[in-house]
Order: C-alpha cells, then structure tokens, then sequence
C-alpha cells in the first residue's frame, strides 16, 4: 500500500489486535487498511530486511547475555525478539509518512505472550530487561488494545479451513481449545503490565459471527469511541 497524501510529522493511533488464532485479527486489519488511505497495517511478519537488520544489531548485547545464561534462545525465540524490535522501526517509518491509523496484528502483546506459552525465562536478568524495555517503550506508544475473540468450536473451524499452515492446523479439537486458553491466560498476564505504563485502554470484541462486515464494523466504532475517551 502507498503512503497517504501529507498529514507526516503528528504521531499515529497505534491499537494492537490480541487474541487467539481465528478471531479474525488479521481479516479485519486488512480489511480497514485496504478501505482507508490513512490506515496501516503491520504485524511481526513480512517486515523489511533493513529493519529486520538494524534491529538484530540493536540485540546483539541480549543475545550474547542470553548465549551463556543457563537457557539459551533457540532460532525461534531470537527471531521473535528480532521481529519485535523491527515491527517498532516500522511502526515509527509509518507514521512519518503520514498514516493515522495503525493496527498491530501480532505486536508486543502477542510476542510476549508467546514467550509466556513457549519460552517463559523468569528470574534470568537479561530476560528481565528486554521484557521491561518491551513494555516502557511500546507502552509508551500503544494507544488502544482490543482483545478479540470468539467460542472455541468457532477458531478451531477458522483455523483448519484458512488456507495458511498453523502449528494446530490438525490436532485434536481439545488439543486446539488447551492452546487457545493458554494464549488467554498468557494475555491476561501481559496485558495489564502495559496497561500499568499508562491508562491504555482495554476493549474486547467478540467476532463469533459469521459476517465479517459487521466485525470491522465493531471495530472500526470500539477504536473510534478509545479515541474519544468512552
């Protein structure tokens, strides 16, 4: 997507998108940031190589803290880390070129709370001050969070009928709902550290239904009324 015409110099409204696979995250961000000249929608994927870079060469301190503390990082876990401080450079590159609307699908949030489910690393000082620099720097960007979610035998519909691969694609039902409550569980405990940054505020949408027209449409009223404090 091109850049909006002027408007460059004012910071954007960053909202992330949580919530499990399914509710519909990135269907409904698309959707607006294809309606909308001034909205952007940006996630932890398919970010430039020189943020990516830059951004792996901002870590290299953690990394190499985290190279010899008692559990390593393995390939995954660097590349989320990675991904993240790349996602922020692309967050501040779209707001100088003028977008209003951002929309964070897979952010912040969503990174730490899969460090929660996969690789939670509690008590090692080196993950304790990549973590609290995640929240005081992205806290102090996050505008809005809407949690968006749906009945369990709905995502698990969703996720195995979406053309695109997930590690749950195919397992059990129960085995699908175990891993979507334990995102939940995870939000719940990420979320109000960036809430305890400053007064961001919190919304849930529900998008069990099957119109995802009225979905955006939700979304688009839930951030319009965050903007004017309601």
């Amino acid at each position: 997507m091109g850049a909006p015409n002027g408007g460059a110099g004012a910071r954007p409204w960053l909202v992330e998108l949580g919530g499990p696979a399914g509710a519909g995250k990135s269907t409904i961000s698309d959707a607006i940031a294809l309606a909308s000249p001034t909205a952007r929608d940006l996630s932890l994927y398919g970010l430039p190589k020189r943020f990516l870079l830059l951004s792996g060469l901002a870590l290299l301190p953690t990394l190499l803290a985290a190279a010899f503390s008692r559990h390593p990082l393995n390939l995954e876990e660097m590349a989320y880390m990675i991904r993240l401080g790349a996602l922020m450079r692309a967050v501040r590159d779209a707001g100088r070129r003028g977008y209003r609307l951002i929309l964070i699908d897979e952010g912040p949030i969503f990174a730490l709370s899969w460090f929660e489910v996969n690789a939670a690393r509690n008590g090692e000082r080196w993950w304790t001050r990549w973590r609290n620099r995640v929240v005081t720097e992205w806290g102090a960007m996050l505008d809005g969070i809407v949690r968006m979610d749906a009945a369990d035998s709905v995502l698990t519909r969703r996720i195995r009928t979406r053309p695109n691969p997930h590690p749950v694609k195919h397992l059990k039902d129960r085995e699908v709902h175990d891993f979507e409550a334990s995102f939940r569980v995870a939000f719940d405990r990420v979320v109000p550290a960036f809430v305890a940054t400053r007064p961001v505020p919190v919304r849930t949408l529900r998008t069990d239904g099957s119109h995802v027209e009225n979905s955006i449409h939700l979304l688009r009223r839930t951030i319009e009324e965050m903007q004017r404090g309601n």
